[in-house]
């Protein structure tokens, strides 16, 4: 898929509007490298969240029921996170002119698989800390810990082990890491309330089908607008990552792909 208007500079240092602007050029550039694996990230969501409803409704006042309310929790942020460092290696292999595709990024990234699953893990025990705290509320701003930005793409453009990435974002970002923050909040406060309310907006439509047609449409919206959304988040947050790279190095064009060619 070709992105219509002229490509914009990357990486290269960004405000909001041009964050914003650059990401959708990146996703409507790569939509087919990105869309289809993210798809299956997405779903893999959905059968948790059954299996945590079943308990549930089996006992509902028992401890199972309350561990399983975690699970759906657990998974999407886990399998989100893996998703946003899939998309960082897609995106950063399209623009250095490499082959974009899911194959090629996870043939990259496979010796760093370990890594990239705890940053994963790690960001889905923040996420539940935080929604216990938020009473909630956590559940609107849920794609700030997918990866967890940042440390994700440090992972798997630099090859960077867990610690070692965090660390590494601190360095680069110091003096930035408020403003990106700033940014990806504004962006993840939208994309969940876009994925929280749209869909039901939409099953809602289809009440007069039956209960059955409803709760398909809604699943199936759910999944391929969580997919175009968490395309979307894994551009953000990696035009984020090369902004603050930007401005800490000397790193641009070149740079990415002398990186990108010889993983």
């Amino acid at each position: 898929m070709t992105a219509r208007g002229p490509a914009p500079e990357v990486p290269a240092p960004v405000g909001f509007g041009s964050l914003i602007s650059t990401s959708w050029w990146i996703v409507r550039s790569h939509f087919g490298a990105l869309f289809r694996p993210l798809l299956v990230v997405v779903a893999m969501e959905w059968p948790a969240w059954l299996l945590a409803s079943i308990v549930a409704n089996v006992d509902p006042a028992g401890i199972a029921a309350s561990f399983a309310v975690l699970i759906p929790l657990i998974v999407r942020v886990t399998s989100h996170g893996l998703g946003v460092a899939l998309g960082a290696a897609i995106i950063a292999d399209g623009i250095a002119g490499e082959n974009a595709s899911a194959r090629c990024a996870v043939r990259k990234g496979r010796p760093l698989f370990k890594e990239t699953l705890a940053a994963s893990m790690f960001g889905a025990l923040l996420a539940m800390v935080f929604m216990v705290l938020s009473q909630g509320l956590t559940l609107l701003l849920l794609p700030l810990f997918f990866g967890p930005p940042l440390i994700a793409q440090v992972i798997v453009l630099e090859a960077k082990p867990f610690q070692l990435a965090t660390r590494r974002v601190r360095e680069i970002g110091r003096g930035q890491l408020a403003r990106i923050f700033g940014y990806l909040m504004a962006v993840a406060l939208f994309i969940g309330l876009v994925v929280f309310i749209v869909p039901r907006v939409f099953a809602t439509s289809a009440e007069p089908l039956g209960d059955i047609v409803q709760l398909a449409s809604f699943v199936l919206f759910s999944i391929v607008l969580s997919a175009i959304a968490l395309a979307f988040y894994a551009a953000a947050t990696t035009v984020a990552y090369f902004d603050i790279r930007a401005r800490a190095e000397d790193y641009g064009l070149e740079e990415l792909k002398a990186e990108r060619g010889t993983s």
